[in-house]
């Protein structure tokens, strides 16, 4: 999974354009463990879990970061967009601590991702728990 998320980076693709590739990580590892199978796809219902908590994730990074959309987050962090198809941009946002202050954005987001598919998990084992000493 990690080498597939390389092309979310900055909003997706470097354009700045689409929401925190550190988001779309998490919604990645939400649904990893709470998605529908392939045999279950046409299961429209079988999304409701891992949407839920996509959205509990989306709602908690907006919380804190105050948007999701990279370039946004960027203007926050750094002072402004860089264009990192720029050589010189490229090397500004270097200079700006665009390398750190992402890093950290993506291990909140990654704790917040956590967080919620642990909480959730343990919630379905208690549930299943209860199922089975037929209480």
């Amino acid at each position: 999974m990690f080498k597939s998320a390389t092309g979310l980076a900055d909003g997706v693709g470097l354009t700045g354009d689409g929401h925190c590739g550190a988001l779309s990580g998490g919604t990645m590892a939400i649904g990893y463990f709470f998605g529908r199978s392939r045999e279950g796809f046409s299961d429209v219902m079988g999304q409701l879990k891992a949407c839920i908590l996509a959205k509990r994730l989306h709602d908690e990074f907006i919380e804190k970061y105050g948007t999701c959309r990279c370039a946004d987050l960027q203007s926050k962090l750094v002072g402004r967009f860089y264009n990192l198809y720029d050589p010189a941009e490229f090397e500004a946002g270097f200079k700006a601590g665009m390398p750190e202050k992402c890093s950290t954005v993506v291990g909140e987001a990654a704790r917040m991702a956590t967080r919620i598919i642990l909480e959730e998990q343990k919630k379905e084992k208690e549930k299943a728990q209860k199922q089975g000493s037929g209480k």
